[in-house]
């Protein structure tokens, strides 16, 4: 059979059969900000039959973070692969794969184990509930193939992958129950921590642990945390911490051999007679989600670096907010958001006001400008440097529905910031420093200036000033 008369019988099926159906989107954006004019075209398909939802979805970007995927000026733009894959859902169960946006089970802009950015990977989740229990297992895909290359890894990112799980109890409106997380580097995927409940913990030291003939190497890093949420028709409250590198130093001494790294959430809404209101808090002490040992890349981010480089050989800042997988601000921060949504029957608003109080950051180095621990990283620390980045906004997002299928949406931003984080190297001092030390540690070898950038607050201030608009058009032949 040819692949055209394929297509015409597939066609014909789905067209006869009232259980499938189709829906096919276009949208269009303009995007007006202080630093630069971009445009954003997207085409989605989406294809429900019975409980499975097929999605496809594909971007196109003039905003120059990546390269054209074509050499030449065919294009000025880049393609971008929003999200592409399969979603099977029934009352108590929940199975996805492909190329979608890690959804986190709390509702909240602040949620810790996975970014409320929503960055799509390729994943694949599984989800059971019974009347007082819900389990959850998540697998998400970091680096595969890397052909990205530094003096770290002269051949390429070494495979990364995570797994994210919740262990839950419910009783009518209330949830709680543990989280936890591994993340790994030598492969993108772990069959084991992906269908062994076991926590992460454990397995990471059992399999781990010299002495038994299936020993693995020790190359991965565990988070846990725990979580409470509690919905009512009238509102929602929720509270979150989450703790990196889990140690016994933490609860029996000090904290001097080992910082504590540390992240709390917590917030909720409330419906009145003139809208729905917000409040959100969220707290990270220093050096949460990064590695613990130089040059293992198991740091809590989708990529081991805070740089790449464009075809041209422009180096671009990848920001924080894109790269961790967990809270989207990261490590050394502080942050406050009041939402509102109003009873307007006409048109969807919601304005949010946010204040973010960060430090420096750095995905890749664990010590930031340091190689040990034992020269800066003694003692649990959290915005103890001058001057901080301080960043307040407002965000007004409205969406109008014209008509059946047709809709026009913007976006407005405007705000502050002072002492704004730049990428920065590590300073020759410390570089020279380091190469001058006997070290019984492993960490002596020649550092890679390029690849150890890390965020630090700058001299410079400036406004936000963004806009956006878009219009978005759909239409499902059946």
């Amino acid at each position: 059979m040819r692949f055209n008369h394929f297509l015409i019988l597939v066609f014909t099926i789905l067209t006869i059969t009232r259980s499938f159906s189709f829906e096919f989107s276009v949208s269009g954006e303009q995007h007006v900000d202080t630093d630069e004019q971009y445009q954003v075209l997207n085409t989605a398909l989406t294809h429900d039959f019975y409980d499975a939802l097929f999605v496809a979805d594909l971007s196109y970007y003039t905003d120059n973070k990546s390269s054209p995927a074509l050499k030449g000026n065919y294009y000025s733009g880049y393609f971008f692969l929003e999200q592409g894959g399969f979603i099977w859902k029934k009352e108590n169960f929940e199975f996805s794969i492909g190329r979608l946006a890690p959804v986190s089970m709390i509702e909240s802009p602040y949620s810790l184990f996975i970014s409320s950015n929503e960055i799509s990977t390729i994943t694949s989740n599984f989800y059971i509930e019974s009347t007082h229990f819900f389990f959850q297992t998540q697998w998400i895909q970091l680096n595969q193939n890397s052909t990205i290359k530094t003096d770290e890894f002269e051949k390429g990112f070494p495979d990364r992958g995570a797994n994210i799980r919740y262990y839950g109890l419910q009783f009518g409106d209330m949830r709680f129950g543990l989280k936890d997380s591994a993340l790994y580097y030598g492969r993108s995927f772990d069959l084991e921590y992906f269908v062994n409940p076991l926590p992460s913990y454990f397995i990471q030291h059992i399999n781990t642990s010299p002495g038994k003939p299936w020993q693995q190497n020790d190359n991965e890093n565990a988070l846990v945390g725990l979580f409470f949420d509690f919905t009512r028709p009238d509102y929602y409250i929720y509270s979150q911490v989450i703790l990196d590198d889990l140690n016994v130093h933490m609860f029996f001494d000090d904290s001097h051999s080992n910082p504590n790294k540390i992240g709390w959430s917590m917030g909720g809404t409330y419906n009145f007679t003139f809208g729905k209101m917000g409040f959100y808090h969220v707290g990270a002490t220093k050096y949460l989600f990064e590695p613990t040992r130089n040059r293992d890349p198991y740091g809590y981010t989708y990529y081991p670096d805070s740089t790449y480089y464009l075809t041209n050989g422009t180096e671009v800042g990848i920001k924080p907010e894109d790269n961790y997988i967990g809270y989207k601000y990261g490590e050394n921060n502080l942050a406050f958001l009041i939402s509102y949504i109003p009873e307007i029957s006409y048109l969807d608003l919601k304005g949010e006001l946010e204040f973010v109080v960060s430090g420096s950051k750095s995905p890749v180095n664990p010590w930031h400008q340091y190689t040990e621990y034992e020269q800066g990283g003694l003692y649990t620390k959290m915005l103890d440097e001058s001057p901080l980045e301080k960043r307040i906004s407002l965000n007004i997002d409205a969406v109008k529905q014209l008509s059946e299928g047709l809709s026009i949406y913007s976006n407005v931003e405007l705000g502050y910031i002072w002492n704004k984080l730049e990428l920065t190297a590590v300073p020759q001092e410390y570089i020279d420093y380091y190469e001058n030390q006997d070290s019984d540690f492993d960490d002596t070898l020649e550092y890679d200036t390029e690849y150890l950038k890390y965020f630090s607050p700058s001299s410079d201030s400036e406004p936000i000033a963004s806009f956006s608009i878009g219009v978005t058009y759909s239409y499902s032949p059946f």
